[in-house]
């Protein structure tokens, strides 16, 4: 079977990247302060923490219908079957957008994502190695990349509040009261979607509080990924969260479409569950 692969900027990828791989690559579009950028292309990581402050004006938007369906329609033409891989369905149009573009081919499948960030890729290198020694039909690939979607869940505690004041997710006597008991909001990834998971007193403790939480939801048998905002004290709270799980961790960052929303300096940690190794 041969497979195509097309991911998008949440994915945490940039065109480059993603082209040497061979992969599609379709960028989400960042607008700050009034300049677009196509995230992953325009923009990467250092230079959002430079172009954003907290009184930016920062919109973000999915791929372009005209895009998606040009990358779609090369792949479509170059594999026996694709695998489109966006962003989680719950936190954007594009996965939906994406689908609509899919229905107008036959070999084309677009992931019912749940995910974000680099646990995509490693998503992606799991079934990849796994199709390099097991013959299998198309249904199966589908039901794979679904379950393997289905097992991500994490943890993320905002630096600051601010930006969730921002986005309109919290309210700002909320935020000043949260501020003035030096509370954190510890926030979960759960089926894809963004919800309230807890509080702690104090970054640091919240940091390990969050990870306690994670590792009971979640047990022994998964992967860790820990995604850094740009977190300055990255690498100490890296040393707390390995202490709780008792695994070595990478520090991989969060794309810029995503900082956008939950703020710089945050610090989350996701999980998934290899369905193939077992």
């Amino acid at each position: 079977m041969k497979l195509g692969i097309i991911v998008d900027s949440s994915s945490g990828m940039s065109k480059k990247e993603s082209e040497k791989r061979g992969y599609g690559f379709l960028p989400l579009f960042l607008n700050i302060d009034g300049q677009e950028y196509r995230d992953g292309v325009d923009i990467n990581n250092e230079e959002f923490f430079k172009k954003v402050n907290i009184d930016s004006d920062i919109r973000t938007s999915a791929s372009p219908p005209g895009l998606s369906e040009k990358i779609i329609h090369e792949f479509s033409e170059k594999y026996d079957y694709v695998i489109v891989y966006p962003l989680s369905e719950k936190l954007s149009s594009q996965c939906s957008n994406l689908k609509m573009v899919a229905q107008n081919f036959d070999n084309v499948h677009v992931v019912t994502s749940k995910a974000v960030g680099r646990t995509i890729i490693k998503d992606i290198e799991e079934m990849e190695k796994y199709l390099e020694k097991s013959s299998i039909s198309w249904e199966e690939v589908k039901k794979k990349f679904q379950k393997l979607t289905d097992s991500h869940y994490g943890v993320a505690a905002p630096k600051t509040m601010k930006w969730l004041v921002k986005g309109g997710r919290v309210s700002p006597a909320v935020a000043g009261m949260a501020n003035l008991l030096k509370i954190v909001p510890i926030i979960s990834l759960k089926d894809g979607s963004l919800e309230k998971f807890g509080k702690g007193r104090v970054f640091k403790k919240a940091i390990i509080k969050m990870t306690k939480l994670l590792k009971e939801e979640v047990g022994d048998n998964v992967e860790y990924v820990l995604y850094n905002g740009g977190n300055p004290d990255i690498e100490e709270h890296k040393k707390d969260i390995e202490k709780v799980i008792g695994k070595k961790l990478e520090i991989i960052p969060f794309p810029p479409v995503i900082l956008s929303h939950i703020g710089p300096g945050v610090i989350a940690l996701i999980t998934r569950k290899s369905i193939t190794n077992k």
